[in-house]
């Protein structure tokens, strides 16, 4: 990724001087002096060492929102792709950098959305990357505070989903040191005394899921998940954040309060029967059992879980054994 976020004007590597009178369009044109000569540098030395090397930009952050920023102002997005098609220079893909405290799920959304949109008016046939994200941008003690909660966690789940949803290809979790930075945001996978974060066992549980994804839904806006079935096993994963539709950090009073405390699992499409194996919450194993029990529905089996408690910003993670493998035990949502 050549440049970072050099639309906001804080960023910009001109001096303090020159930013005192560049205009957008000044700005723009010297970062795309740069990425040019940058990016057919690289190409030109990857190719003589028979070396693959992707180069792409323009890594703006929410500074600049790309749907409602006017071609002729604000929106290096588009002036970024057209430069690179009409001029021929080289680009594997667009980059863009999103946090959950300037930004919702709907909103990435139509972020990618609209980037694919411009890619595909140009006939430019590349995915769209999100190279810096986390629950928190900012760096503050507020945001600090985000990061190293189950707030964080729970984040973690929540824009994979939604990146998914939307188009993008790629995500890079942005990790600094075990102390807040001086000018970067304070999101951590270890925090302080080696302490394992909430964002480091949400990565750890993503990593053992694995199989076909089945279909989840929900009954209250703050609620969300995501399940795979793999032999005889099925994983689900639920978060407590209502971050659809709402930016973190500065509405957490507001979310907290909507937030349900309690969380019922229903299984439908179930056969044979089945028990759940184990149960973690924010990354912490459970020796409480969670109970599943049958119940009559619609013409099809459906087991249904005593209730989980789930506190706003909070994760869980469950494994459901089937019973007597047939080919159908399986919850087909």
């Amino acid at each position: 990724e050549i440049g970072n976020e050099m639309d906001n004007p804080k960023l910009h590597w001109m001096t303090e001087k020159q930013k005192t009178r560049a205009s957008e369009k000044e700005m723009f044109s010297n970062y795309f002096f740069l990425y040019e000569r940058t990016a057919k540098i690289i190409k030109n030395e990857a190719e003589q060492h028979g070396a693959r090397v992707m180069v792409g930009g323009p890594g703006l952050g929410q500074y600049q929102m790309i749907y409602n920023a006017p071609p002729d102002k604000k929106n290096w997005y588009l002036k970024f792709i057209e430069e690179c098609t009409g001029k021929q220079v080289p680009c594997d893909f667009i980059s863009t950098h999103y946090y959950g405290n300037t930004g919702s799920g709907k909103e990435l959304l139509t972020r990618v959305e609209g980037l694919k949109n411009i890619l595909n008016k140009n006939q430019l046939n590349i995915p769209v990357w999100v190279t810096e994200w986390g629950a928190s941008g900012a760096s503050n003690t507020a945001a600090f505070n985000v990061n190293v909660s189950p707030i964080a966690g729970a984040f973690v789940f929540a824009f994979a989903d939604a990146a998914v949803r939307a188009g993008a290809e790629t995500g890079m979790f942005l990790c600094v040191g075990s102390k807040k930075a001086e000018s970067a945001a304070p999101v951590l996978l270890i925090g302080e005394n080696e302490k394992k974060t909430d964002a480091y066992h949400a990565f750890q549980t993503f990593q053992s899921l694995d199989g076909e994804r089945i279909s989840v839904e929900t009954d209250h806006d703050s609620l969300n998940g995501m399940a795979f079935r793999d032999g005889h096993f099925v994983d689900i994963v639920g978060w407590n954040l209502g971050w659809r539709h709402q930016h973190l950090w500065k509405n957490i009073p507001e979310l907290r309060k909507k937030a349900p405390r309690n969380v019922t699992l229903v299984l439908r499409g179930v056969k044979n029967g089945a028990q759940v194996e184990t149960l973690e919450m924010n990354g912490s194993k459970q020796t409480k059992h969670l109970m599943l029990k049958e119940c009559s529905g619609e013409g099809e089996p459906v087991f249904v879980s005593s209730p989980l408690d789930l506190s706003f910003g909070s994760y869980f993670h469950i494994k459901i054994k089937m019973y007597e493998q047939t080919g159908n035990n399986f919850p087909q949502s």
